[in-house]
This record gives C-alpha cells, sequence and structure tokens, in this order.
C-alpha cells in the first residue's frame, strides 16, 4: 500500500500445523533435522524505493463515496486499484455503473479502463456500450480486457461488435491480435470465425497463435473446419483440429496404468471403446438413459474377468443391476464372438480399459483369458441374462 515491497522470510523448515506432524507425514525426517523450530521467529523486509521513499498520502477508502473508489480505480499504485475494485464489488449498487462506464471509455486513464471493465463483470453489469468506449481506445491491454470480456455479453449484443472487431484486425498490435484470436471463436455466427481465419493466418508463425486460437474455438471446431477450406494447408494447426474432433472419453481425467503392457493395452483399448462402445456407454462409462448400464463401479467390469469376457463375446440382454441400481437397456448388447474384424486381444483391450479407466483400477486381462472363454463357448448361440452369467460365472 506504501508503495514498497514486503519479502516475508519464515525461519522455519516446515509449515505444517503440529497435528499432522505425524509418521506419515515424515515426522522422522523432521525431527532430525529440526525443521519444526524454532518457533516465532523471522524476518520481514521492506524494500524502499530510495529516490521516492515510502508514500505517506496513502488513500483512504473503508468509508469513501462511490466516485472516490472509482477514481481510485485510475491511483498509479495497483495495490489501491485492486483495493477500489473489491469494495465496489463488495458494496457497490447499479448506481456505480454509469461512472464506471465512463470510466471504461476514457482515454486519458488506460488503468482505469481496465478497472472499470472488470469492476462492471464483478458486479454483474457489464454492458456493452463500456465494452465499445474501451474497444475505441489506444491502449492495447484496455482492448484486449475489452475483446475478452466481450465474450460474456449476450449473442446478440457480442455480434454487434464485429465491425469494431473488424477493425481492430488491421493492428499490428500482436497484444490486440492475440486477444482476438483467443475470443473470436466464443462470438456466434460465421462472420466472427471468417475474421478469426485472417487473423490466424496473418499471424500463423507468431507465437502460440495457433494454440490460442484452438482453445478458443472451444466447440466449435468442426465450423471453422469448413471456414478454413481446402487453402488453408498448416500442418500443425490441422492436427489440432484432427485431435480436437476426435471423439474422447474422459479416461485421461484419471490416473492411467503404471506398468507398460497394462498401458499399452488401456491406450489401445481406449480406441476401441471409442468407435464401439462410447456410444451406449458414454464417454465417462456412466451409462446412457435406456442405451447402456453404466461401466463404472460396475460389478460386472470389476468382477469376474472370465464372466466379463463372456458378455464381450456373448452378448447381454435383460434387467441387470449395477451398484445397486436396476437398468433396462432397450436392446440386448450384441456379442463379438462372431464378428471377423475382432480379435482376442482387442477383446481383451477394451476390457483391460474398461477395468482401469475411471477410476476402476482393477488388472488388466490378457488374450489368453479371452481365448479361453471363446472356446468354451464356442458352440453357444444365445445372448446371455444377468442371472445365467451368475450361475456360471463366481465374482
Amino acid at each position: 500500500p506504501d508503495g514498497c515491497i514486503y519479502v516475508v522470510d519464515l525461519y522455519r523448515g516446515i509449515l505444517q500445523h503440529k497435528v499432522y506432524v505425524t509418521s506419515f507425514y515424515l515426522k522422522p525426517y523432521i525431527l532430525e533435522r529440526k525443521l519444526e523450530v524454532p518457533v516465532g521467529m523471522g524476518r520481514i523486509y521492506r524494500i524502499v524505493n530510495k529516490a521516492e521513499g515510502r508514500n505517506k498520502t496513502q488513500p483512504k477508502l473503508q468509508n469513501a463515496s462511490v466516485d472516490k473508489l472509482v477514481k481510485t480505480l485510475s491511483h498509479p499504485n495497483g495495490w489501491w486499484r485492486d483495493r477500489a475494485q473489491q469494495l465496489i464489488v463488495d458494496f457497490g449498487k447499479e448506481d456505480v455503473v454509469p461512472a464506471l462506464t465512463a470510466l471504461a471509455g476514457d482515454e486519458s486513464k488506460p488503468l482505469g479502463q481496465i478497472h472499470a471493465l472488470w469492476t462492471l463483470e464483478g458486479l454483474g453489469q457489464l454492458n456493452s456500450r463500456a465494452i465499445s468506449g474501451a474497444l475505441a481506445t489506444s491502449d492495447p491491454y484496455a482492448i484486449e480486457s475489452a475483446i475478452r470480456l466481450a465474450e460474456l455479453l449476450s449473442s446478440e449484443e457480442s455480434v454487434k461488435l464485429l465491425p469494431e472487431f473488424a477493425e481492430l484486425a488491421h493492428s499490428s498490435d500482436l497484444v490486440i491480435q492475440r486477444q482476438l484470436a483467443a475470443s473470436l471463436g466464443r462470438i456466434p455466427g460465421k462472420e466472427a470465425l471468417t475474421l478469426l481465419k485472417e487473423i490466424l493466418m496473418k499471424n500463423i508463425d507468431a507465437p502460440y497463435f495457433r494454440e490460442i486460437t484452438i482453445n478458443g474455438l472451444a466447440g466449435r471446431e468442426g465450423e471453422f473446419q469448413e471456414v478454413l477450406g481446402g487453402e488453408f494447408q498448416d500442418a500443425k494447426f490441422l492436427k489440432y483440429l484432427e485431435h480436437c474432433l476426435t471423439p474422447k472419453t474422459t479416461a485421461a481425467a484419471f490416473k492411467a496404468p503404471r506398468d507398460k503392457i497394462h498401458l499399452a493395452s488401456f491406450q489401445r483399448g481406449e480406441k476401441f471403446y471409442i468407435h464401439n462402445c462410447m456410444a451406449c456407454h458414454g464417454a465417462d462409462g456412466k451409462g446412457l438413459e435406456a442405451l447402456g448400464p453404466p461401466l463404472l463401479k460396475s460389478e460386472w467390469v470389476n468382477g469376474s474377468q472370465d464372466r466379463l469376457s463372456a458378455i464381450l463375446l456373448q452378448g447381454l440382454m435383460g434387467v441387470i443391476e449395477v451398484d445397486g441400481k436396476k437398468y433396462t437397456p432397450a436392446a440386448a448388447m450384441p456379442g463379438l464372438k462372431d464378428a471377423p474384424q475382432i480379435d482376442d486381444v482387442q477383446l481383451a483391450d477394451v476390457a483391460t480399459f474398461i477395468r482401469h479407466a475411471w477410476n476402476n483400477r482393477k488388472s488388466a486381462v490378457k488374450p489368453e483369458t479371452i481365448k479361453a472363454v471363446r472356446d468354451e463357448l464356442a458352440d453357444r448361440e444365445t445372448t446371455f441374462t444377468p442371472d445365467e452369467l451368475k450361475r456360471k460365472y463366481s465374482q
């Protein structure tokens, strides 16, 4: 607050409550090296600018008026700007909106513009007039915030800003170009994607523009692929697009197997699952209504490997209970025993995948297990019911 830098030097080897200094939390290590002592010691260094000294004229904001708080949003010291913004957001009312909207367009106070925009956002009072005011100014960082916050306007309001975005597309400032690349994919309509294509192609070799653009598309990759057309040949960006457009499971959010052989089977199984199973059981393994029961926490998946192999090979029909809840799929799950293009390795891989994915964390299934069950069921033609499986295969 006084324009100085404060450095806290904690003179202690561990920062932890005494209750948790247990054997599980390396207690012998801590005691051996005396990391828990001394208590109550340390230093706070204050680094002062020799030319300017400490700032003795600090604003008093606790009981300040709205006008005073809005003016402080342009204070040269960032601590006071942040504090004023916090107080307005915590206690502000709608009567502050006109002053903030005016500040957002005040080109003489670029720091105030940025804080005014984000204060309006914090109040839930962001408006297109404030955004337009900031877009029409010269400071690239104020414009950057305005473009970013335009994403939060209604579809109708954000689309109306496209002429202003098109004008900014001619700017040579990379800060502005970068934010346009990040935000245009979130503005509705083909016109926004056409402008995004222009910006991407112009800055294709600038750092991070490919990554910023693909991140900003967020679900519109297919639309943008059509807008790019056949003349766009940047291999790296096209690879990003292909990756985004490839269906995926949510298994990556959980730990993968650590063993290399298990991991390789798991990864192959995920690809098989995406193309053959995900439409009924879902990307998250939680199942889909009237299509396929959950695989997550399913005793049918995590129990007997022979029983799971029998389901994959011979299929399953009828009411099935998973984790204490009953499911009635609209149709039987088809068996894959007679599919000529699917072998025992592929079935072992997908079994391995679903037994480990989404925190199931169960052991891998080997092709030999699938083959043994296949041989056992060689003469069977009918699909299994859950009751038959329970009788034939134990947990």
